[in-house]
């Protein structure tokens, strides 16, 4: 009769051919539990039918006593075999498990390199992260093996811990040999949980995050109130992981605590430099803006700290001392090292020192992006806003915006009261007049490139025979040089006074700064020119700059840099013919295109597109845009920006507009991709429109001429001589002078174009009268040209009696550390009191730096979370507190430990602990791998024993006991001897385990016999016994 619990059409690989089938399919690719739950099944499947084998061979036995001595001996050994038996099922349980807790770690790591992309959001992974602890952790207690010992039932664990405050592993001792010694295999955990201790405190927090069993849900800490007395000793008190944010100060000073002699100044020389009295280098770590640090030793001075110990800092601060604005740091560079000699360079950058005094810098704090800890912390200010004395601000400045010309290109007169600014001052009631007449017009600084296409004017109040009838423009770069862009256009001048012109076009799409405008003719031919108001503006949209160009201004591109292939009446500038019922198409697909040259510089920034008459599959997908002036090298406008074609033909693209502000002559577009490349054997388009999108602008209008001159009221402009108007003041040649009838108390008001600093005066006397020249001054600074500060007052100087000589320079430099636009110098008194004041030059300058000061310096750190093992953060119904973090198994933290991964920072410390945490899976898996196999070769040293043993109780039993019993006591030693054969083929057949349960479904009926015949012969004859 056959033992149905083990025949061989019962066999092992039987079991798991119908075990299997129960489980569902779908999960097992992506859920390790599934997995192993899976073969827990598989395995008590088995059990149950041994044990219905056992029963069928539990017989009365009627033994003599030497066969009860040999089944004593029998039994002890086949007890220590058992319990090998065991050990190996343990090890290989572990090893098991091993393999999902490392495929789960490779999983975190790759997710966060996906971060670091920017391709998932930290919100994401920060569930990710708290999910794969869970499912490590699952992992660690499905590693349980029950077993007997003794005749009691017992669950080992070689990887979990039944302590989560200590983290300690169980181990196995196993046999080693028949004589009784023993072998160690030692546990290590290798799950995921950790606990929070107050620093100098006993109060004791523990996590759940890891051991819940529902993904998507949030943990929560719980508070004990010390870790002896856990898990007895709970406070009651709870929090939501959710609701708690290890806190990130603004910044941690982390050399506010450093003694003065952890703190050294470094000179720019060299050496420690030299700081006067009360200005040492400690000053900048006393919190005290009124007090500065100074280092005469001018740039590259600076400071180190000694921290003390190892530690990171990542951010700087700095705020201006309380004098001298010239010695302002404007750059640092900032050190790092562990020995304070070898120092590694962590930041270099450059910035605007505020102009207000005992001021934060507006970078505050700077984030240098350290991830690294060091003991000294070096920083350097390379340079200062001032570094060297400026003589004269103005020498940068244009003499004013408008400048007139005459026919022959001389600088033109004008009456007092009709200079050419007037023509820009925004009222009618003004004007300006040439006296040379027609010919004659206008240079107009713009003070940066522009493209200008429409001219502005306004008649004067006065006689209509000096209006103008026609105009010429022409545009330059350098104020020198000019190109022609209108000739003798001709204008329709009104008959009524302080009355616009039509305005008027003319062609120009290039950016100028200098446009001159000249009037070639004016009503009445002779007399002078005279005009209200000039002003002039940008075009508008242009819709499209294509429009007009002959056939040989495009060029086809094909995908490998030639022209590609296109059909006779499909070529390059039917893309250009304004009809789209014709099309541009070239075989060679992905990143075809097509050039233009449109003659002369002009300005993209918006493309238009239409979808050609047939298949959908050839329309581009994306283009590239590039432009250049010389068809050579290509400045990159746009980079694969996408398209949304439509679906129907001959349809218009929505437009894109994309930001270019140079113009320029040669356009190349490229189309990358197209809607489908498999479905298209070409690129295809109707229509490609280059346009200008733009709002029409007055470019005049903002501009103002840098030199004003006031009279001593304030209320009128003061007359000059012909040819001593006030820029002659800022020519820069002693052989001009400026002079105003306004004489003592006139004023000039200076604009410098931004906020400068001025602490020195210098003057040149004239070539005229020594009567006129100045003998005191005030000065005073603006920022909106009208509400002046004082800055000096009626300041005496002494004029030189030699012409054209300069004054001595009258520096004010302790009074005055305001940054202004706009200064005023009146003119207070003059030599002899006369009506005149006359000057040569004028200059406002600024005394250079003596060196390096700031009145706060600081090395800082904003997320210092994990960085000293401790975390920060304020309970619900607690004060903020610092706990010790004391991790466990793999060493990861829950996802708000790592503030849900919101900083450089603390994604390297995930990082860092990823890789932590492989290495110790790895080291546990190799020692598991070796403890397997010592076990393995063990177990062949019980054999001949049990063999022995067998034989003589066989021989015995031959003469003593009847057959069948004789046979049913062979069929118990059989049925253990399978039993440890079974469990030493699952430890050695463990990969045809796992290929049977993770890839059955996915293989044809004929391989599943294959793997079924394998299993057959390695495992179903041990398992097949008749009676």
């Amino acid at each position: 009769m056959a033992l149905e619990a083990i025949n061989g059409t019962a066999s092992i690989v039987g079991v798991l051919n119908s075990g299997v089938t129960t489980v569902d399919r779908s999960l097992l690719s992506n859920r390790s539990n599934i997995q192993i739950e899976a073969l827990k099944q598989l395995e008590q499947g088995f059990a149950s039918r041994v044990d219905a084998a056992l029963a069928k061979l539990d017989v009365a036995d009627i033994a003599t006593p030497k066969i009860k001595g040999l089944q004593r001996e029998q039994a002890i050994l086949t007890g220590r075999k058992a319990r090998l038996t065991s050990a190996i099922e343990v090890t290989t349980k572990s090893l098991d498990q091993i393999v999902f807790i490392k495929s789960a770690l490779e999983n975190l790591n790759t997710r966060l390199a996906e971060v670091n992309a920017g391709t998932l959001s930290e919100a994401d992974f920060a569930l990710i992260w708290d999910n794969t602890l869970r499912i490590i952790n699952m992992n660690t207690e499905n590693a349980s093996i029950a077993y007997k010992d003794g005749g009691i039932s017992r669950q080992q664990n070689l990887i979990s811990s039944n302590s989560r405050t200590s983290f300690h592993a169980s181990s196995f001792l196993a046999p080693y040999n028949s004589q009784g010694d023993t072998f160690l295999i030692s546990g290590q955990y290798v799950g995921s949980d950790y606990f929070l201790t107050e620093n100098g405190g006993t109060r004791f927090w523990n996590s759940n995050t890891g051991f819940l069993a529902t993904e998507g849900t949030r943990g929560t800490l719980t508070e004990f109130s010390n870790q002896a007395g856990f898990p007895n000793s709970p406070t009651s008190r709870t929090e939501s992981v959710a609701s708690i944010s290890p806190e990130i100060m603004l910044i941690t000073n982390v050399a506010s605590s450093l003694s003065s002699s952890s703190i050294t100044a470094i000179g720019g020389n060299g050496g420690t430099g030299t700081s006067p009295s009360g200005q040492e280098v400690s000053k900048a770590l006393d919190n005290n803006t009124a007090t500065q640090y100074t280092n005469l030793d001018g740039i590259n001075s600076g400071l180190v700290f000694d921290l003390g110990k190892l530690k990171r800092a990542d951010r700087f601060t700095l705020t201006t001392a309380t004098d001298k604005p010239a010695n302002d740091p404007t750059s640092a560079k900032i050190f790092g090292s562990k020995d304070g000699i070898t120092f590694t360079e962590l930041s270099d950058t450059e910035f605007d020192a505020p102009n207000a005094r005992q001021t934060d810098y507006s970078f505050n704090p700077l984030d240098f992006g350290n991830l690294e800890k060091f003991q000294f912390y070096k920083v350097i200010f390379p340079t200062v806003r001032i570094p060297a004395t400026i003589a004269d601000h103005t020498d940068s400045l244009t003499n004013n915006s408008f400048t007139s010309v005459t026919n022959s290109g001389a600088t033109g007169t004008s009456p007092a009261g009709q200079e050419v600014d007037k023509a820009f001052d925004s009222s009618t009631s003004t004007s300006f007049r040439l006296n040379s007449g027609a010919g004659g017009g206008v240079i107009i600084n713009l003070g940066s490139q522009r493209v200008a296409s429409t001219l502005r004017l306004t008649t004067s109040a006065s006689n209509s025979g000096r209006d103008p009838t026609s105009f010429s423009v022409f545009g330059s770069n350098d104020g020198t040089n000019f190109t022609t862009i209108a000739t003798n256009q001709a204008l329709s001048a009104p008959s009524g006074r302080t009355t616009a012109y039509p305005d008027t076009d003319f062609t120009n799409f290039s950016a100028f700064q200098f446009y001159k405008i000249t009037f070639p003719t004016v009503r009445t031919g002779g007399q002078a020119l005279q005009i209200g108001e000039i002003g002039l503006n940008s075009g508008g949209d242009v819709a499209d700059h294509t429009e007009g160009l002959s056939t040989s201004a495009f060029t086809a591109i094909g995908g490998n840099g030639d022209v590609g292939s296109s059909p006779s009446n499909e070529r390059v500038h039917l893309a250009f013919d304004d009809n789209v019922n014709s099309k541009y198409l070239n075989f060679d697909r992905l990143n075809s295109g097509a050039l233009v040259d449109f003659g002369s510089a002009r300005r993209v920034n918006k493309l238009g597109l239409t979808t050609a008459n047939d298949s959908i599959n050839r329309d581009p997908a994306s283009f590239s845009l590039f432009g250049s002036n010389d068809n050579s090298s290509f400045t990159t406008i746009v980079s694969n920006r996408s398209l949304s074609p439509p679906t129907n033909r001959n349809t218009n693209y929505p437009d894109v507009t994309f930001t270019n502000n140079n113009s320029f002559r040669f356009y190349k577009i490229i189309f990358p991709t197209i809607r489908s490349f498999g479905g298209a054997n070409s690129v295809q388009i109707s229509e490609i429109r280059l346009a200008e999108e733009a709002t029409p602008d007055d470019l005049t209008s903002s501009l103002s001429n840098r030199f004003l001159v006031r009279s001593a009221n304030g209320n009128s402009d003061p007359s000059s001589p012909e040819g001593e108007d006030i820029s002659k003041a800022f020519d820069g040649s002693t052989s001009t002078k400026f002079t105003t009838v306004g004489g003592a108390g006139s004023s000039v008001i200076i604009d410098l174009g931004s906020g400068q600093l001025v602490n020195k005066l210098g003057l040149t006397t004239s070539d005229g009268n020594t009567g006129s020249d100045p003998t005191s001054y005030s000065l005073a600074g603006s920022n909106d040209g009208t509400n002046f500060t004082s800055i000096v007052s009626s300041r005496s100087l002494t004029a030189p009696t030699s012409r054209q000589t300069a004054y001595a320079d009258d520096t004010f430099t302790d009074t005055h550390s305001t940054f202004f636009r706009f200064y005023k110098l009146t003119f207070d008194a003059v030599r002899t009191g006369g009506s005149n004041v006359s000057v040569s030059e004028i200059r406002l300058g600024v005394e250079g730096s003596d060196g390096v000061h700031a009145s706060k310096i600081e090395i800082g750190v904003v997320d210092e979370t994990l960085d000293e093992g401790q975390i920060k953060f304020t309970p619900t119904s607690g004060s903020s507190t610092t706990f010790d973090i004391t991790r466990g198994g793999v060493l990861l933290l829950d996802a708000f430990m790592y503030k849900n991964f919101g900083t450089a920072n603390l994604k390297k410390h995930a990082q860092d602990d990823i890789n932590r945490a492989r290495g110790i899976v790895l080291n546990a898996e190799a020692q598991f791998k070796l403890d397997s196999r010592t076990l393995q070769s063990r177990s062949v040293l019980f054999d001949p024993l049990i063999s022995g043993i067998k034989k003589e109780i066989g021989q015995i039993t031959n003469k003593d006991l009847s057959e069948k019993e004789a046979v049913l006591k062979a069929l118990q030693l059989e049925f253990q001897l399978a039993k440890f054969t079974f469990a030493l083929m699952r430890a050695r057949g463990n990969a045809l385990v796992k290929s049977l349960v993770l890839f059955q479904d996915s293989k044809t009926n004929g391989v599943n016999q294959t793997i079924k015949a394998m299993g057959e012969a390695i495992l179903g004859s041990t398992l097949s016994v008749e009676v």
